[in-house]
C-alpha cells in the first residue's frame, strides 16, 4: 500500500479535493472569486442556512471536485501550543474527510505564511508531520498536494527543509511506503513551469 504526500508550488493541480481556510479572509475570497459565482453563492448560503462545520460544495472554475471550507481558529493565537494544535486540527479534519468520503487526493495552501506572518518553519513542521501521522494509519490511498506561491521563497525553504528531514525518517510500518518529490530547486521550477502551462 502506497501513500503519496507531495508539495507543489504555484497552482493546484487536478485533485478532488482543495482544502480552504475559511477563516483567512484574503484566502477565503482569493478562493471564492477563482471557483466563481455560482460557488461563492453555494458557499454563502450553506454557511447562513446550516451549522455544520466543514462545508463542502462543488469545485466550479477550480481543477478539482470539490471545495473544503474549513476553519482554523486560532492563527491569531499568541500560544505556540494551541497555535500548532489548530493547525495539526486543520490538516487532520481535512484528511479524515477525504478518507471518509473515499477521495483520492487533496491539496493544501501553507496557512497563516501570508498576512499573519506566522513562522514557515511552525507551518511546515506541522503540517507535514500531521499529514504524514495521518496517512500512516489510513487504510486507503490518498495524495497531499501542498500549495506554496512562487513569490514565498521563505516558505518554500522551510517545506523543502522540513520534507528533507522526514525523507531521512523510517515510517514504522511494514505496510506504508511513503514517497516524497524532490527537493531540488529544479523540481520547483518544474512544477511552476508545467502548472502555469497546464491552465
Amino acid at each position: 500500500m502506497k501513500f503519496f504526500l507531495y508539495i507543489l508550488v504555484f497552482e493546484y493541480f487536478k485533485v478532488d479535493l482543495v482544502v480552504v481556510c475559511s477563516t483567512s479572509a484574503s484566502l477565503l475570497e482569493s478562493i471564492l472569486k477563482e471557483a466563481g459565482d455560482d460557488i461563492k453563492r453555494e458557499y454563502y448560503k450553506a454557511k447562513q442556512s446550516s451549522k455544520t462545520i466543514p462545508i463542502r460544495t462543488k469545485a466550479g472554475n477550480l481543477p478539482s471536485r470539490h471545495i473544503l471550507f474549513l476553519p482554523c481558529d486560532e492563527l491569531t493565537q499568541s500560544d505556540e501550543l494551541k497555535l500548532c494544535r489548530s493547525i495539526r486540527t486543520f490538516v487532520a479534519t481535512a484528511i479524515e474527510h477525504a478518507l471518509a468520503n473515499r477521495f483520492t487526493s487533496l491539496a493544501f495552501p501553507a496557512i497563516g505564511c501570508g498576512k499573519l506572518s506566522i513562522s514557515p518553519e511552525l507551518v511546515a513542521n506541522e503540517m507535514l508531520i500531521e499529514a504524514q501521522e495521518q496517512l500512516s494509519t489510513a487504510n486507503a490511498i490518498l495524495r497531499i498536494d501542498f500549495v506554496l506561491l512562487p513569490d514565498q521563497e521563505i516558505v518554500q525553504e522551510a517545506f523543502i527543509e522540513k520534507l528533507s528531514i522526514l525523507q531521512d525518517v523510517k515510517v514504522n510500518s511494514i505496510d506504508r511506503e511513503f514517497t516524497y518529490p524532490s527537493t531540488s530547486k529544479k523540481f520547483y521550477f518544474y512544477q511552476l513551469i508545467k502548472s502555469f502551462f497546464s491552465l
